[in-house]
């Protein structure tokens, strides 16, 4: 298989997150089209032109839906200052549950209140 140059699988997963945010863009638009969401399908239904309107929904739920997916998958990436995750712990039983001894100072009664 071609190994590709990091630049061009970098552009390659920034362009897959835009295109799977702008279709979760469509996805909700078309939601809030379905629900009715402030009679907004009625209004746009009704119009005399209603493609501008539907251009508008659309393309700006496409933009923020597009830009949200891919900022969030680019700051995910790790980084190669990160330290490697924990690989487990020390090697002994866990207590788990039964009482435990608490110490409490002793200050004045609380019954008179």
């Amino acid at each position: 298989m071609l190994q590709l140059p990091f630049r061009d699988r970098l552009v390659r997963f920034v362009i897959t997150n835009v295109l799977i945010g702008m279709v979760v863009g469509c996805a909700f638009a078309g939601m809030v089209l379905y629900f009715d969401v402030g009679g907004l399908w009625r209004l746009i239904s009704r119009a005399a032109n209603p493609y501008a309107p539907l251009a508008l929904l659309f393309g700006s739920f496409m933009i923020t839906f597009g830009s949200i997916v891919c900022g969030t998958a680019i700051m995910l990436l790790p980084k190669d200052d990160d330290p490697p995750p924990p690989r487990g712990g020390k090697k002994g039983p866990a207590k788990i549950g039964g009482p435990a001894a608490v110490r409490v100072a002793a200050g004045r009664s609380r019954a008179g209140m």
